[in-house]
């Protein structure tokens, strides 16, 4: 008797481990950690938080989630997928620009606010959709509830909404990356059979 594979599905299991190994969920945390504690303390040399942050996300795929899930070469419609991910980022990207563009010369009237928050969840819910991890959206959620703060009550209250999702974004990524951990251990080379 046949078995029916929904290849489909087998792909989504080998691709989960690369989104939830917690690279991004770190890379997002630091990122808004260096924001906040540039914000509130004044001090630029926060932002060097955005260095390890990228490294995370290059060097860990490489000497960490690939020994231990392995490399995995996905199909046609996975790598149109990611495509699709990079020209819906960039899409989103310009039309922000050309939004901020036309209510600067007063050609449309919208808030800054407005087209920033858009365009925070339109960038994450498409990288939330395309790479199979809906917590990217939550993230982007975060990010544009901190530029509402920002707009409205100023910089330290943004600031602080900052620090505070920073916080519980990295917490998030050291638990996911644990976990990770703990269930993909690296296979021991030369390690006997058991016979």
């Amino acid at each position: 008797m046949a078995t029916n594979i929904d290849l489909q599905s087998l792909e989504v299991k080998a691709w989960s481990p690369y989104a939830r190994d917690g690279f991004w969920d770190l890379f997002f945390g630091l990122m808004m950690l260096s924001a906040g504690l540039s914000t509130l303390t004044d001090n630029s040399w926060f932002n060097l938080l955005l260095i390890p942050a990228v490294l995370m996300v290059a060097l860990g795929r490489i000497f960490v989630t690939v020994p231990r899930v392995g490399r995995v070469v996905f199909s046609r419609q996975r790598e149109l997928r990611i495509f699709k991910l990079t020209m819906g980022i960039g899409v989103a990207v310009a039309a922000a620009v050309a939004l901020l563009a036309m209510t600067q010369k007063d050609i449309l009237e919208i808030s800054g606010s407005v087209f920033i928050v858009l365009l925070y969840l339109t960038v994450f819910a498409l990288m939330a959709y395309y790479m199979n991890y809906g917590r990217l959206f939550i993230y982007g959620v975060l990010f544009a509830n901190t530029h509402l703060l920002w707009s409205t009550y100023g910089e330290q209250v943004g600031g602080m909404s900052h620090l505070v999702s920073g916080i519980i974004v990295t917490t998030f990524g050291l638990i996911t990356f644990i976990r990770f951990l703990r269930t993909n251990p690296r296979p021991l080379i030369g390690e006997p059979d058991g016979d």
